[in-house]
């Protein structure tokens, strides 16, 4: 099961780079500012915030498999009528309905995890699949905005229709997993009700979502920061950091630690304000491309914090808590990439990169701060690893 849910991931999300990174391109040149891909981003805010609250109900009650391949094929649908018509509403258009898709997509594969993978391998499994997602990152970024920038974006988005195709035929071939006994349908809050309630997760959220106010700046300054030739290049050095940081993170034990986990989110929160200065200073693309591999490679805290929502949550719950961390995370990431993209469009992008560094470096250090509940946090967190 894990396999082929890896093996699909690896080939869905190849694909959902290329189209986005044409997305980005294609509003970014139609538009010339950098509100164009900041818009694309913030599109997918409120359809990502109705799948995970109004809707999340439903997210635990249809057949896992049936639910993964109905989506992906509505993805192909989506995509491919953006290949047809590539245009900036198209762009917005297609990134609002993708937000909910992959929602609930990303919310019903943890749940598929939670209920048919060993809990000891939660964790390398999420650093894998963070890997994958960052690789794919790197290389449908590099190509999706290369052929964009060549040949238009049609073609981009035609492969990643391809790809949500593929991904559904690889879906049907997933094993059944076992029924669940069907239970009066949960409360559209009930994922951020059981994040409330449970301390450790209650701890790390307002961090996920302080850092996910900044996480997609590397990749929409692109066009402002670079010049013709370097755009790709700064827009997939972000991933590239991210990936290396799986790759050595991820089967360690070290984002076991909530503790951990925070230090690594503060180091992502500095990592920002040393690359407002570097911008503000003027660097040259190659220092600019440094320091987001370094933002990058700081993010792969969420690998821990991911893993830890999945021990700590109700598996019977697990993709509506899944459904409501995402859906809040895609809303600071919407809303914070507006801001920040207004924010650039009237000081310039070291303005942006500073601001989400500070903000991030505040929450953070206000969750650190409280010493005393951490070493029990600690203790329920490796309690619940435990069981």
């Amino acid at each position: 099961m894990a396999k082929r849910l890896l093996t699909v991931q690896a080939i869905s999300e190849a694909g959902d780079f290329v189209g986005l990174s044409a997305l980005l391109v294609l509003s970014y040149t139609r538009t010339g500012s950098v509100l164009g891909p900041a818009g694309v981003y913030a599109a997918r805010t409120l359809p990502s915030l109705a799948v995970g609250t109004v809707f999340s109900g439903w997210l635990d009650r249809p057949p896992r498999r049936a639910a993964l391949v109905t989506l992906a094929l509505g993805g192909a649908l989506v995509v491919g009528t953006a290949a047809v018509f590539p245009t900036v509403a198209a762009a917005l258009a297609v990134a609002a309905v993708l937000g909910a898709l992959r929602t609930a997509s990303v919310s019903i594969t943890t749940a598929t995890v939670a209920e048919t993978v060993e809990t000891s391998i939660h964790r390398p499994f999420f650093a894998l699949a963070n890997t994958i997602n960052q690789m794919a990152q790197v290389i449908g970024i590099l190509t999706g905005a290369g052929v964009t920038l060549a040949v238009g974006a049609t073609s981009a988005l035609g492969f990643d229709a391809a790809t949500f195709a593929a991904a559904a035929a690889l879906l049907a071939g997933l094993p059944p997993v076992l029924k669940r006994a069907r239970e009066r349908r949960p409360p559209p809050t009930e994922g951020l009700r059981i994040i409330r309630n449970q301390p450790t997760l209650w701890l790390l959220a307002p961090v996920v979502w302080a850092t996910m106010a900044g996480s997609v700046l590397p990749e929409t300054m692109g066009p402002r920061v670079a010049h013709h030739a370097w755009i790709p290049i700064v827009m997939a050095a972000s991933p590239i950091g991210a990936m290396i940081g799986a790759v050595v993170l991820g089967r360690t034990k070290v984002l076991d630690s909530v503790r951990a986990q925070l230090r690594m989110a503060f180091g992502l929160g500095a990592a920002f304000v040393v690359g407002g200065a570097v911008l503000a200073a003027g660097a040259p693309a190659g220092l600019i491309v440094a320091m987001n591999m370094i933002i990058g490679a700081s993010s792969v805290w969420t690998i821990g914090a991911r893993a830890t929502f999945v021990r700590l949550s109700p598996p019977q719950r697990m993709a509506q808590v899944e459904a409501a961390l995402i859906a809040s995370a895609v809303l600071s990431e919407g809303m914070g990439v507006l801001v920040l993209g207004a924010l650039v469009t009237l000081a310039g992008p070291w303005a942006g990169y500073a601001s989400v560094g500070v903000v991030a470096a505040a929450v953070v250090g206000l969750a650190l701060r409280k010493r005393s509940p951490m070493a029990a946090l600690e203790a329920r967190a490796t309690a619940a690893a435990a069981a």
